[in-house]
């Protein structure tokens, strides 16, 4: 049995509270910039990878682990996640397709696919090119070039849903 926000009693919850500041921890993604290194639309994927990252975060305390901060790939979304779930791409998009992608394929960290704010294909078996980021890749600058990386961690969610109102949210 998990935790269920919906249960809590929002006179008992603290009047002031910020993830940003638990015991001198900060269990929030940090501030990223859509538009960087070029204009791109994705404030949909950079919203929605950062919720999912801060509440893994927050997740690593009720196990008593402090992680080092994740943060989950934004380009993995833009190019894998609108392949398979259509949620978006720089050209706008929406969270919902993003939590659909990250339960039935999992996201993986910042470090798989590093965010460059242009639309690519996400083809595993192909090439690695400026058109087409498999879901994990690495780089070699004294070999060919880049390689697609096979095995690899990715962030799963269980569920997802919808939360709104001041009551609700707090609660949450």
């Amino acid at each position: 049995p998990g935790y269920n926000a919906s249960l809590a009693d929002v006179k008992d919850l603290p009047t002031d509270f910020t993830w940003g500041n638990v015991r001198n921890h900060n269990f929030l993604t940090s501030i990223r910039n859509q538009h960087i290194p070029i204009y791109c639309g994705s404030c949909w994927a950079m919203g929605s990878t950062s919720a999912l990252a801060d509440r893994w975060n927050i997740a690593s305390l009720k196990n008593g682990i402090r992680m080092p901060q994740d943060m989950l790939s934004v380009q993995n979304v833009l190019s894998c996640g609108n392949a398979k779930t259509g949620c978006g791409t720089c050209n706008g998009g929406d969270y919902a397709g993003v939590y659909e992608y990250a339960k039935k394929y999992g996201i993986p960290h910042e470090s798989c696919s590093n965010y460059m704010a242009v639309n690519t294909q996400c083809q595993d078996a192909q090439p690695v090119t400026d058109k087409n980021k498999p879901g994990c890749y690495t780089c070699d600058p004294g070999a060919k070039g880049c390689a697609a990386i096979t095995k690899y961690d990715k962030l799963f969610i269980t569920g997802y849903g919808k939360c709104s109102g001041y009551q609700n949210m707090k609660r949450e």
